[in-house]
């Protein structure tokens, strides 16, 4: 319901604050602020890569090899021999930045073994707990001691 539309009603705080859930403080705020509140984008956040920008675009100009590394260098404000070694390095190893490696299979490993380590302690409680509660019979109690 509208808080501002229940107050020209002649509604009291208190009565909107328990009709709509909120605190009579919340009501207070609502009623006193002249437009609902706007939500709007938000601000962009600073990207991870945002310091390497100018690294990677020289590097995919010296992927496209349209300019020579001395040209990129200088265009881009790097020497020329890290475009050249950059450039060595993607080629060698560039397929395995966009593969999953061996930490996502290491940890999704690590996952599955604390899965079943807790399936184990489960199984192992109820076990426990049913014992608990035969003993307590036997000993003519009606309800286990914990």
């Amino acid at each position: 319901m509208d808080v501002k539309l229940m107050h020209r009603q002649g509604h009291s705080l208190r009565h909107i604050a328990r009709v709509t859930g909120m605190s009579r403080v919340t009501v207070r705020r609502i009623l006193s602020s002249p437009a609902p509140r706007g939500y709007g984008p938000r601000p962009q956040r600073p990207s991870k890569l945002d310091p390497f920008v100018p690294q990677l675009e020289a590097l995919v100009e010296a992927l496209k090899a349209e300019k020579t590394p001395g040209q990129i260098a200088k265009a881009y404000g790097v020497h020329a021999n890290s475009v050249g070694i950059w450039k060595h390095w993607f080629m060698e190893r560039g397929a395995s930045v966009f593969e999953r490696g061996e930490a996502a299979s290491d940890s999704e490993r690590r996952v599955a073994e604390l899965e079943q380590l807790l399936g184990k302690k489960e199984v192992e409680i109820a076990l426990l707990k049913n014992f608990l509660g035969r003993t307590c019979e036997r000993k003519g109690e009606s309800r286990p001691f914990w």
